[in-house]
């Protein structure tokens, strides 16, 4: 395994990790449904800039 691959699984395992702290914190303040609104609305603004609008209506989205 070259360092690369390594210092990425490192990386990864750590981000994982932190995760747990960031869920535990967020779940003090908003309820479960609503932390896990918040989680997916944080995931998909970056992924709506990236990928863009759909070729069909918003009605149907």
């Amino acid at each position: 395994m070259n360092p690369r691959h390594l210092a990425l699984a490192v990386g990864i395992a750590a981000v994982w990790g932190f995760n747990f702290v960031v869920m535990q914190t967020g779940l003090r303040h908003f309820a479960p449904l609503q932390y896990s609104g918040l989680r997916f609305a944080l995931a998909a603004f970056p992924a709506l800039l990236f990928v863009g609008r759909p070729g069909v209506a918003w009605r149907w989205v």
